[in-house]
């Protein structure tokens, strides 16, 4: 193993969340040496190049309290309200950080124009002419180069180094090389990424394989609401083709476009509503799910989206600021597309307190690698804002920890993860597709208590023989991408058997409980944490 020169504040993320904390820890503290490293680089990576909008209260028609409102009505009280409340007042000075290094978001008449998202009583997302998340994504690079931030791509982090409940480093991983770093720093901030790739078909990246959540709960941070899985109701069905998985923004719906079944029935969360557009992701995933499970939906298990009503002009606006692939798609299909509900985030996460810190010391995280602040549901337009928020807190927090902890050399020898090869080589990539089939039958839109023991079981056996296997360096980067999948998708199932009452996108079909509770992991001990009716 390669040891690397020691850094103070150690980030690990490609999207705004972690250039957000890398540019603000390496501002707050200039003399100490901020570094970033990615599995790719920040613009092919992580979910910020796909995000359409930012939600932040700027707006004449808004204010901060009624973004309050909407958030942890959407959460279904169970949002922690510290930062509930710090996600809406703390984005506007976000976006004014971003306009002043250039970011480009798309003003009409002196206003901010606006995408409608469900979930909000006004048009609040903030939006470029083009994709916003590129356009973000590209401010901030360039940022952390004035900041001095050090950018190294092509590592994924693969261990973290705790010392007596303290951060003490990390080993990192370097396909392009096949070796392992490791890693001395004083703190670590984990924007790694949630993600959702144990499920299919889910919108998530290929470097989204929850890796910060694995790595943190392995060596003792705590984790809250795992059970909450976000899925997005309208994600293109293409199976083996692009864009299968990619997401068609509500803002499709809000200016008309039309679900119907296979008979051309239209379908709305709540019959005799006019403005599905407006619904929640979770209403409308279960109105969908009902009518493919009640055998309306199409021969590749999906729905139809018609897009044949949308003015011209509409429609052009519409796929300018859309993903590239998702445009060429609709370009072609022109009348309707194949919709799902596809699974989209993780709300849950590694708990934070409201200086983005975990309960291991120099350990920080932020974007979907922390959990709390949405609660039961997640309002579109909130990720993106999550993520710049407590991106800037981490930062901040990280570079202030490191500018007052001593440098201390690691007490033990850093070993890395296994690497003698099981012959014949184990194959994860088949084993990590089984787990996609029954986490999306077991632990999808609408659960059920006993396929979620038999998925327990499951799994539980496919630890078992994952225990017994050892990946050679060329099967390294299947072996943790397996790995930690695997175990995040036990703590998903073991939180959803757990729940006895429904909330936001969580909905079990026997649940008749009452009561507003958050689960929380530590440990491997699992316990409620009653919220106030």
């Amino acid at each position: 193993m390669i040891r690397l020169a020691h850094v103070d504040v150690a980030v690990f993320g490609s999207g705004a969340a972690g250039l957000q904390a890398a540019c603000s820890s390496a501002v707050e503290a200039p003399r100490h040496k901020t570094a970033l490293f990615c599995p790719t680089s920040p613009l092919r990576g992580g979910s910020t190049v796909r995000s359409h909008a930012v939600n932040a209260a700027l707006r004449p028609e808004d204010s901060v309290e009624r973004h309050l409102e909407d958030t942890l009505r959407a959460g279904a009280g169970l949002n922690d309200p510290v930062l509930a409340r710090m996600l809406v007042t703390e984005i506007p000075s976000r976006i004014a950080d971003l306009r002043r290094w250039g970011c480009r978001f798309d003003i009409e008449g002196g206003v901010f124009a606006a995408n409608t998202y469900g979930g909000s009583s006004i048009s609040r997302g903030l939006r470029a002419k083009r994709m916003l998340g590129p356009e973000i994504a590209r401010v901030l690079i360039r940022r952390s180069v004035v900041c001095g931030v050090g950018v190294h791509e092509g590592f994924r982090l693969a261990d973290l180094i705790v010392e007596a409940g303290v951060v003490r480093g990390a080993v990192l991983w370097r396909p392009s090389t096949r070796r392992f770093y490791s890693l001395p720093c004083t703190a670590i901030v984990l924007a790694t990424g949630g993600g959702t790739a144990m499920y299919s078909p889910s919108s998530a990246g290929p470097t989204k394989t929850c890796d910060g959540i694995a790595l943190a709960y392995r060596h003792g941070a705590g984790l809250i609401d795992m059970e909450m899985v976000q899925f997005h109701p309208t994600g293109v069905v293409r199976p083996g083709r692009s864009p299968h998985g990619a997401i068609v923004p509500e803002e499709f719906r809000a200016q008309g476009a039309v679900l119907r079944n296979r008979a051309g029935d239209r379908i709305t969360a709540r019959p005799g509503r006019e403005s599905p557009g407006v619904e929640t992701r979770d209403v409308l995933s279960r109105a969908i799910a009902a009518e493919i499970e009640a055998g309306r939906g199409t021969a590749h298990g999906a729905v139809l989206l018609e897009l044949g009503n949308l003015p011209t002009a509409v429609l052009a606006g519409l796929l300018a600021r859309a993903d590239p692939a998702l445009a060429r798609h609709v370009r072609s299909r022109r009348g309707s597309l194949e919709v799902a509900p596809t699974a989209h985030s993780l709300l849950g996460g590694i708990e934070i307190s409201a200086e983005a810190a975990t309960n291991i010391r120099g350990l920080y995280a932020c974007g979907e690698d922390a959990g709390g602040t949405h609660g039961a549901n997640r309002i579109g337009g909130n990720g993106l804002a999550e993520a710049l928020v407590f991106g800037h807190v981490a930062g901040l927090q990280a570079a202030r920890a490191a500018a007052g902890a001593t440098v201390r050399a690691l007490r033990r020898p850093v070993r890395p993860p296994r690497r003698a090869e099981t012959r014949p080589p184990f194959p994860f990539q088949e084993r990590l597709s089984r787990l996609r089939t029954a986490m999306s039958f077991g632990c999808g839109v609408v659960r059920r208590q006993d396929r979620l023991r038999e998925l327990a079981r499951a799994i539980d056996d496919s630890q078992a023989e994952l225990d017994g296997v050892s990946a050679g360096l060329g099967q390294l980067d299947d072996f943790l991408d397996y790995s930690h999948l695997l175990a995040v998708s036990s703590l998903i199932v073991r939180a959803s058997l757990d729940r006895d009452n429904n909330a936001g996108v969580f909905f079990k079909s026997e649940n008749a409980g009452r009561g507003r509770y958050n689960i929380r992991l530590h440990h491997d001990k699992l316990r409620r944490q009653w919220r106030n009716s």
